[in-house]
Order: structure tokens, then C-alpha cells, then sequence
């Protein structure tokens, strides 16, 4: 995946529940190893949840503390119209 440009890592922090450890030290302007550090000695300034070897930073938190606001989850619309056939017209159509 890689280290995330400024950019991506400010839309995945307003859009995503969580990003990894490097997506939040980009965002905060640190380098990956000054945030892997501040994990281990558990001084990172926002909580932090480890999973095995990955830590996964909450984006509520980043949020607050960057002063972004969180983008609302896109809304899916269906890209075919559904087919609208009276309950008469379709009885006809199975042969009932």
C-alpha cells in the first residue's frame, strides 16, 4: 500500500472509521518512525489499537485533534431503474 501522499491520508481520516499508523503520522506531519516510537512507549496522541503487528489509529480522534470535519458516507443510488409493473401485468407475464 504505501505511504499515503497528504492529500490521501486527510480523505481516508474524513472518510474511513480507522487508518493505519503511517496514514495518521502522515497526516500529523511526523515520520512513521517517530509514530511507531510514540506507540511503543504508548505516548501517541490520539488512542491507538494493536492488531498483531499493525496499529490501527481511530479516526475520531485524528479528527478532533487536526480539526476536520468527517465527510458524510457517499450514498449509493441504483444505477438501473427498477422496473415498475403492476401486480395484474405481472401475473400475466408467469402465466397466473
Amino acid at each position: 500500500m504505501g505511504i499515503p501522499t497528504i492529500d490521501a491520508a486527510l480523505a481516508a481520516i474524513r472518510t474511513k472509521p480507522a487508518v493505519p499508523l503511517s496514514t495518521a503520522s502522515v497526516a500529523l506531519g511526523i515520520a512513521s518512525s517517530t509514530a511507531s516510537a510514540a506507540v511503543a512507549r504508548d505516548d501517541f496522541p490520539v488512542p491507538f489499537v494493536r492488531m498483531g503487528a499493525r496499529v490501527i489509529v481511530p479516526t475520531p480522534a485524528l479528527r478532533t485533534l487536526l480539526q476536520l470535519p468527517s465527510d458524510p458516507l457517499p450514498v449509493s443510488t441504483p444505477t438501473v431503474p427498477m422496473p415498475t409493473r403492476s401486480a395484474s401485468k405481472a401475473r400475466e407475464a408467469v402465466g397466473a
